[in-house]
């Protein structure tokens, strides 16, 4: 893999899981840009709900919408669900999330008034 890291993956995930650990997180989610976005989400989800991490309610949000490849091919539920964490991070001050949601609102802003 492009993102070969020295500790193994499988340590990596119990880091994550066991003590929220963000050098883990963060290790991990570099590890797994080689692999599809829905094997990084779990790790993503345990981070943001059982630790409360800003990147990773961010990170819950952007596999969602890269999963999908288009935001326009959400479905309903799935693409609140992912609002829901992007606003999280925002609130909890992720910068990189409020400006997402910036744009964001402004896209559907603009199209309410075509």
């Amino acid at each position: 893999p492009m993102n070969y890291r020295e500790i193994p993956d499988s340590v990596l995930e119990k880091l994550v899981i066991e003590k929220g650990d963000t050098s883990a997180y963060y290790d991990l989610f570099v590890s797994y840009l080689d692999y599809s976005p829905e094997k990084f989400l779990p790790y993503a989800l345990i981070m943001a709900n059982k630790y409360n991490y800003p990147q990773a309610y961010y990170d819950v949000y952007d596999r969602l919408w890269y999963l999908y490849g288009n935001p326009d091919s959400l479905d309903v539920t799935t693409k609140k669900f992912a609002l829901e964490y992007l606003e999280k991070a925002a609130q909890k001050g992720h910068a990189q999330a409020r400006q997402t949601l910036e744009e964001y609102l402004e896209h559907e802003s603009s199209v309410a008034t075509r």
